[in-house]
């Protein structure tokens, strides 16, 4: 009790006229109590949970006291905002109306968790994304491809490199070779400046 390296402490459920739990009080703690919660024992000890934490959760309670009149164990793994911890709790009772709980501050394990599934959702969102881009892309490129082979003239877009990036038939039947173009970019290499640099119509 006295070196054990997981928090402890002892408490007693409080019950409202109907018998349902409303707050419970400390009765013992182990030294590990004081690291693991920020306070010190002598705080606790003789006190409820809602004089000495205001705003504690009520599933808390509601789960020690479920503990305390049942006799039947219960396991936590929750955050407790008063104390800005998280906690993996072990509760079961000693004798009725009474509670025994081993914890372990869990919050460094649970916040990598989080950030790990935060990472991953925004890889999920990314990839979304990227495919809707993707569709769209693939959509305008066959537009595209639908008007050109619709033009009765020679159509080819071509990079900065005089290279064929996208042609329509006609084109290939004027050029005379096979889609994809593969001439080289020296069999018009007096115009590649002109279309890459100016963006204006090359002259006939």
């Amino acid at each position: 009790f006295q070196n054990m390296s997981e928090g402890f402490f002892l408490a007693e459920v409080i019950c409202d006229e109907a018998g349902r739990p409303v707050d419970y009080r400390y009765l013992d703690a182990n030294p590990a109590f004081e690291p693991l919660t920020g306070y010190p024992r002598a705080e606790f000890i003789g006190r409820t949970a809602r004089e000495v934490l205001p705003g504690l959760e009520d599933y808390w309670i509601e789960t020690y006291g479920r503990v305390a009149l049942t006799g039947e164990p219960a396991r936590i793994e929750q955050f407790a905002a008063p104390l800005g911890r998280y906690y993996d709790t072990i509760a079961y009772s000693p004798r009725r109306g009474q509670f025994a709980c081993l914890f372990a501050d869990v919050t460094e394990r649970v916040r990598a968790e989080q950030a790990r599934q935060q990472a991953e959702a925004e890889r999920e969102r990314l990839l979304a994304q990227v495919q809707v881009e993707r569709d769209r892309a693939e959509k305008r490129a066959a537009e595209l491809d639908a008007v050109m082979e619709a033009l009765p003239v020679g159509v080819a877009i071509v990079d900065q490199r005089g290279g064929n990036v996208r042609s329509n038939t006609a084109f290939e039947k004027v050029w005379g070779g096979p889609r994809p173009v593969t001439r080289s970019v020296d069999d018009y290499a007096a115009y590649r400046a002109w279309w890459a640099d100016t963006g204006q119509p090359v002259s006939p």
